[in-house]
């Protein structure tokens, strides 16, 4: 792989393997292709190193955030730069997606949280963290995307935040669409090799345990409000098409 001109600081695998994000001190995003090792698209637009970077849920997006204060949003299809999302006086250390993808949170040196809408680019939630020391704030969601994690690198304890903000969190469904691709991922791991070694034919085939971490994975791709006999319906039917 083409190499960044200064340290790299930040890197994140694409929900379905095949890509990665890299983020450092040249100021740079690059989307690399892991099967070919190409550089797909270098992103610019930071002041400043790089020190996170994200994939979205449906690997569509990415986040990055540095020393500029400024959070990005990229269109990884076309390497353009959607939204660019400032309020933070001091170097964005973390951010994420939301589990739907809806949002983003961010953790600064300015011992606050934010919360934005990826819409629109609009600032909808700012917690003030009670830590008094300065350090990288490391942030996290839980799975259903209503309860924060925090906590800052030179401190010593671990904040539970829980959001009482006014938030349409997906109702239990049977199905979405946006979940397919990780099924077909699933499919293609658990279809045996074939004779040549080398292709996978025939049925795939899984474990109890095998489809408990597919719904586990569901969850970490902001799924997790899939009702597991939906998805366990329509992985049958996937399976029985390809057979």
């Amino acid at each position: 792989m083409s190499r960044h001109t200064a340290n790299i600081q930040s890197i994140a695998f694409s929900p379905n393997g095949l890509y990665a994000l890299s983020g450092g001190n040249d100021a740079t995003v690059h989307l690399w292709e892991l099967i070919t090792s190409k550089k797909l698209f270098a992103l610019t637009g930071h002041k400043g190193t790089v020190w996170t970077v994200c994939f979205s849920p449906d690997g569509n997006r990415a986040l990055s955030s540095g020393d500029d204060k400024i959070i990005r949003l990229w269109n990884l299809h076309t390497g353009q730069e959607l939204l660019s999302m400032e309020g933070h006086t001091q170097s964005v250390r973390t951010v994420m997606f939301s589990p739907d993808g809806r949002m983003a949170l961010s953790g600064s040196f300015d011992k606050s949280i934010r919360l934005w809408d990826l819409t629109t680019g609009r600032e909808i939630y700012k917690i003030e963290t009670p830590v008094q020391q300065d350090g990288r704030q490391i942030v996290s969601f839980s799975i259903d995307g209503s309860i924060i994690l925090s906590a800052v690198s030179f401190d010593k304890d671990i904040y539970r935040i829980a959001l009482d903000w006014d938030y349409d969190f997906p109702a239990p469904a049977d199905w979405d669409e946006g979940a397919r691709p990780y099924l077909d991922i699933f499919l293609t791991l658990h279809t045996p090799y074939g004779p040549d070694g080398l292709s996978r034919v025939g049925k795939p085939q899984w474990t109890e345990e095998d489809f408990q971490k597919l719904l586990q994975e569901l969850g970490y791709r902001g799924y997790g409000w899939l009702r597991p006999e939906g998805v366990r319906r329509e992985l049958e039917k996937m399976a029985k098409e390809r057979s």
